[in-house]
């Protein structure tokens, strides 16, 4: 007869860690993983650092084991979580991780691990949060998160069976995220053969010769508001080449779109991100403003460009030969900045852009590369649709495994859905 598993909270079946001494190591040295360190994505460490008595910092304290789950407590909703790996076992973490060392006559530590992806911790994690920086929870918050204990024998075939299936789901998300890549060169395929293969006809031009840069206008925080009709598009809207108004919105008074009419953006406008990461490509997106009902401000760091000639130079050209590759390996190479990369209009009108002469073959490129282009969007949007699906079959398989409802022919089913 199959016993029913205890609920317990998480600090039942944990026993407790440890703090370093660093007095007593004035010698030693210990890999360090911070925050930053965890991956959100792949659920494991990915990095650290080497510290000593006279370089640790002071969040450098809890000592960890193999086998220890950790999880972030400052900002919990960011997800990280992992499980030392043996590599790491005797090194330290920061205290914005609660260290969870099962009690091994209790609970065994994958089936721990897999209890802190459940959504259900997640959110009451947010439940509990408090601080608007910085929000955080306590030790204390994640170790009363109550969870079925079932014996150690049960706890090892539903970790073996969501073993298998997880696996199975991420080779699935990993072809994927595959696809979404191939789809992408594609286009950039398709781009990069247009603008190095000068036809007939074909000009080259500087950049300066035709455009103007607008850059933008440095906006006083203090002057947001909660909400109004006026909105600030930042470089974190251009991501991708795509603008994304609900990626942490800014607002500021109505009044600003007559204050700062020189700084409204119209439909059609493009608009060119100039500063991002060094050694990254998180910068250089050129995005062609789509109509909207929002009244949309310029800021700092973000250029409009404007075609002095469209009789010379179709906006559409210009756009795909801006999110070209031809465009982008140069522009890359220009920037200056040694943690900080920047980017200078000057420098972008010394640029040489190729391009056919007539408008009327500029206008049909443009027409064969919009078709193309929705074609990309829609098989990524397709993927996309397709990778959140399994990242919700992960969480239904983890909802009946923590609900004692998983059985062997889950995997089955799961690799049904996946293929």
């Amino acid at each position: 007869m199959r016993e029913e598993p205890k609920i317990r909270e998480l600090g039942e079946v944990c026993v407790r860690t440890k703090t370093i001494k660093w007095e007593n190591h004035v010698n030693d040295e210990f890999e360090y993983i911070d925050l930053s360190a965890v991956s959100r994505e792949e659920l494991c460490i990915t990095s650290s650092i080497l510290i000593n008595y006279k370089n640790a910092p002071s969040r450098a304290k809890k000592i960890v084991e193999t086998g220890d789950i950790i999880f972030a407590t400052t900002r919990p909703t960011l997800r990280r979580v992992a499980i030392i790996p043996e590599e790491f076992d005797g090194q330290i973490c920061s205290t914005g991780f609660v260290v969870l060392r099962p009690n091994v006559k209790k609970v065994i530590s994958s089936y721990l691990f897999y209890a802190l992806q459940l959504e259900g911790f997640y959110s009451e994690m947010e439940a509990l949060q408090k601080g608007a920086a910085y929000p955080a929870v306590t030790d204390d918050n994640v170790k009363s998160f109550r969870i079925p204990v079932p014996p150690l024998a049960e706890q090892e075939r539903i970790v073996a069976i969501l073993d298998e299936a997880f696996a199975a789901i991420d080779q699935a998300k990993a072809n994927i995220e595959r696809n979404i890549i191939n789809a992408r060169e594609l286009f950039q395929s398709r781009l990069n053969q247009i603008f190095t293969e000068k036809g007939d006809g074909w000009v080259e031009k500087r950049l300066g010769d035709f455009l103007t840069f607008l850059n933008g206008f440095a906006f006083k925080s203090n002057d947001t508001v909660e909400t109004s009709n006026v909105q600030l598009v930042r470089m974190g809207n251009l991501y991708q080449n795509v603008l994304n108004l609900d990626r942490t919105p800014v607002y500021y008074p109505d009044s600003y779109a007559s204050l700062y009419e020189r700084y409204v953006l119209k439909e059609g406008d493009l608009i060119l991100s100039l500063t991002g990461t060094t050694g990254k490509e998180d910068y250089g997106f050129t995005v062609k403003i789509p109509e909207t009902d929002k009244i949309l401000l310029l800021n700092q760091r973000i250029s409009k460009i404007t075609i002095t000639n469209d009789s010379f130079v179709s906006k559409g050209i210009l756009y795909f030969f801006l999110i070209s590759r031809v465009f982008l390996d140069v522009l890359y190479e220009s920037a200056n900045g040694t943690r900080q990369a920047n980017l200078s209009t000057e420098t972008i009108k010394k640029f040489i852009f190729c391009f056919p002469s007539d408008i009327v073959t500029q206008k049909a490129i443009v027409a064969e590369l919009e078709v193309l282009l929705v074609q990309t969007k829609h098989l990524e949007k397709t993927y996309q649709a397709k990778y959140e699906a399994l990242d919700n079959l992960k969480q239904s398989l983890l909802e009946k495994a923590f609900s004692g409802e998983l059985t062997a022919k889950e995997v089955t089913k799961t690799a049904a859905k996946v293929i």
